[in-house]
């Protein structure tokens, strides 16, 4: 499987941004229209999300436009074996990041699945400082190598969540070095709380706020999205004013995950069962 998957990705690194944007719209297309994969999911995220500011026609061009940049998503990223993922990046904002790191104290990045976020990764370390993220493990060899492979390259450090007790000491220690981590938080996990986003409750991860009380280090938030095929503009957000002492701080999260989406949301993963 790595070798296969590995192959893929050096034969995407010699297609043209143009190809790659035709064979992601065809895979949409297919996949979306034809096959119906998480259609139904994906228009009633969609409903929730906008409810009467989209039509239904808007809801499912959106549907569909997400789909194709699910796609270009995963060429690009399986084309960083020999292509450099951020060889055409822009970023807006870094002085947020440099003026947060000038407290000593680390900072923690706010993220969600938007645009190229494995590009999004691998720009803090290129533009700012070394930059980790929490992940999870993908439970097939082949596959997780190749991944842990390519993030490292590109520039973002995978933290994983396995054994007990191990990601916490590398944050701390992270943190310490005055370096970067990154919490994508707009998946469910199984027993987390329902919060609202886009003012209905949806099942939220609370790991950040339960990090930040006990370490506190300025919150980031960085989006990304794709210009073309290739292409990126990455921005970073003022960091949050978090209010009181942190017992709204996911809902701040949401809160900033849903003004990131709306800026693009045709490259926003709608895929996922958010709502659940």
């Amino acid at each position: 499987m790595y070798r296969f998957i590995k192959g893929t990705g050096i034969f995407l690194s010699r297609l043209s941004p143009a190809r790659l944007e035709q064979a992601a719209r065809v895979l949409a297309v297919l996949s979306f229209d034809l096959l119906r994969f998480r259609r139904r999911l994906i228009l009633a995220n969609l409903a929730v999300a906008f409810g009467a500011e989209k039509s239904q026609a808007e809801r499912v061009r959106i549907g569909r436009a997400s789909m194709m940049h699910f796609f270009l998503t995963v060429f690009e990223f399986l084309r960083s074996v020999r292509q450099d993922i951020l060889g055409d990046t822009v970023v807006e904002g870094v002085e947020h990041v440099t003026r947060a790191l000038e407290e000593g104290r680390g900072g923690y990045i706010l993220c969600c699945h938007l645009g190229n976020w494995e590009a999004m990764g691998g720009a803090g370390t290129r533009f700012a400082v070394p930059t980790y993220s929490l992940v999870k493990e993908m439970r097939q060899g082949g596959v997780d190598r190749l991944v842990d492979e390519l993030r490292r390259k590109n520039g973002l450090y995978p933290i994983y969540r396995k054994p007990a007790g191990a990601a916490i000491k590398q944050i701390r220690q992270t943190l310490k070095r005055n370096e970067l981590v990154g919490f994508v938080l707009d998946q469910a996990r199984p027993r987390t709380p329902k919060v609202p986003f886009f003012g209905k409750p949806a099942k939220t991860q609370t790991s950040l706020a339960t990090l930040w009380r006990k370490h506190p280090a300025p919150i980031i938030p960085v989006s990304i999205r794709r210009v073309s095929a290739g292409k990126h503009v990455v921005t970073a957000w003022p960091p949050l004013n978090v209010e009181g002492r942190g017992e709204r701080l996911t809902e701040q999260c949401n809160e900033m995950i849903e003004q990131m989406i709306r800026t693009c949301p045709d490259q926003y993963f709608w895929l996922h069962d958010r709502w659940k």
